[in-house]
C-alpha cells in the first residue's frame, strides 16, 4: 500500500518524524507531497505536485499541522477518489483561546479558530488524536461523531532518546530536569514554586526552551532569589538528550488549564526512553498511558508544593526511581517505539477499507 503524506507539515517535527518512520518501518510506501511555502503560492504548488502522483497512491494522511490546508486535500481526494487522514493532534481553538488565552472566547476571532478545527474535523474520513481524553474532547467542543476519530499515541525517536551505554557520573546535587515551551498547559510556574520550597536542598532544577519565551519565569526566580534554577537556551535533540541522562528525574506538565487534562507530551515518552524517572500531574490523559508509582510519580496539578514533595520522595528512595525508569523503559519499548506506533497506524489505514 502507498500513502501520500500532504501538506504543510514539517517532517522534522517529533509526532510527523515518528508517524513517517514507523509507517516506513511497517512496510509502507511513503510520497510526500508537501511544501515549505507559507503563502498563498502553497496551494498552487501543491496541486502541481499531487497531479504528477495522483494515480501512485490509495490513502492520503494530512500531516500535522495541517489544518488550513484540510479544504484542498478533501477536493483533490474528491477528484481523485482517496481517502483523506487528517493526523489532528491539537485544537487550534483550544492552543489560542483556552490556553494561551490570546482572544475572548467570545470574541470573533474565537469563532473562527472554531470554525477551523470544525471544517478540518468534518471533511476528513478519519481524525488522529493521541488519547481518548483528547478525543472525548474534539467529539464534544466539535460535535464530531466519535466513530471518526482513533487513538495514534505519541513515541520518540529511539535513534537519539536511548538509555546511557555508561551510567551518569555522580554529581553532588539532585538533579531535575524541563524542558518545554512557556504554555500555560506546561506550568512552569509551579516548577518555581517547588524550586521555592526545595531552596535549602542540595537539588538542582534545569529549564530547558526559548529563554525569550520564559522571561517572566526568569525575573520571578530571581525576584525569589533562587539560585537553584539554570535557565538553558534551547538545545539540539542530541545534547537535549545528554543533558536529559545527566539528570536524577525528569519532569512533565503541571498546567491548570483544560489542555492538561486530555493531551500526553512527548517530553514524558523521551525520558521513559533514556530510562529516567519521570514525575508529572496526574491528568485523565496520563491515566490513561501510565499507572502511578509502577511508570511514573503523579502529582497534583498546579501545585508546586505537591510537586516538591514529589521530588523528594524520588530522592530519599532510588529504589523507586530505578523502578520507575525501569518500567517506563519497557513500557515505551513495548508500544511508544516509532516500530509499534507505525504498526497501529497501519491498521488504522486498513480500516479504511
Amino acid at each position: 500500500m502507498t500513502v501520500c503524506y500532504f501538506g504543510t507539515y514539517d517532517p522534522t517535527y517529533t509526532r510527523n518524524r515518528i508517524n513517517l518512520e514507523g509507517l516506513r518501518r511497517q512496510g509502507m510506501t511513503i510520497i510526500e507531497c508537501r511544501t515549505d511555502e507559507k503563502s498563498k503560492k502553497k496551494y498552487g504548488r501543491l496541486i502541481r505536485k499531487h497531479w504528477a502522483i495522483r494515480q501512485q497512491y490509495q490513502v492520503m494522511v494530512v500531516g500535522f499541522a495541517g489544518h488550513a490546508i484540510m479544504p484542498l486535500a478533501w477536493l483533490l481526494c474528491k477528484l481523485h477518489r482517496k481517502k483523506l487522514v487528517l493526523d489532528l493532534f491539537v485544537s487550534e481553538y483550544d492552543s489560542v483561546i483556552l490556553d494561551r488565552k490570546t482572544f475572548s472566547p467570545r470574541s470573533w476571532q474565537a469563532k473562527k479558530y472554531w470554525l477551523m478545527d470544525w471544517l478540518a474535523c468534518t471533511l476528513a474520513d478519519r481524525l488522529l488524536l493521541e488519547t481518548d481524553s483528547h478525543i472525548d474532547f474534539f467529539s464534544k467542543t466539535f460535535k464530531i461523531k466519535r466513530s471518526k476519530f482513533r487513538r495514534l499515541i505519541i513515541g520518540a525517536d529511539e535513534s537519539i532518546f536511548k538509555p546511557a551505554a555508561q551510567p551518569s557520573p555522580s554529581h553532588d546535587e539532585f538533579i531535575v530536569h524541563f524542558h518545554g515551551s512557556y504554555a500555560p498547559v506546561q506550568g512552569v510556574s509551579y516548577i518555581i514554586d517547588a524550586a521555592a520550597n526545595l531552596k535549602a536542598e542540595p537539588i538542582r532544577f534545569n529549564i530547558i526552551g526559548k529563554k525569550t519565551n520564559y522571561r517572566h519565569e526568569i525575573e520571578r526566580a530571581e525576584s525569589l532569589g533562587l539560585s537553584n534554577i539554570t535557565f538553558v537556551d534551547a538545545l539540539p535533540y542530541d545534547e537535549l538528550a545528554r543533558q536529559m541522562s545527566d539528570a536524577d528525574v525528569c519532569l512533565g506538565m503541571f498546567g491548570d488549564v483544560p489542555k492538561t487534562q486530555f493531551t500526553s507530551a512527548f517530553k514524558i515518552i523521551e525520558a521513559m526512553a533514556l530510562r529516567k524517572p519521570v514525575i508529572t500531574a496526574e491528568t485523565r490523559a496520563m491515566r490513561e498511558q501510565f499507572t502511578d508509582r509502577v511508570h511514573c510519580l503523579f502529582c497534583k496539578a498546579a501545585d508546586g508544593k505537591d510537586l516538591a514533595e514529589k521530588i523528594m520522595t524520588l530522592k530519599n528512595d532510588p529504589d523507586l526511581a530505578t523502578n520507575l525508569a525501569r518500567n517506563g523503559y519497557e513500557l515505551f519499548k513495548a508500544e511508544m517505539t516509532p516500530a509499534s506506533i507505525g504498526n497501529y497506524f497501519l491498521e488504522i489505514i486498513k480500516q479504511l477499507g
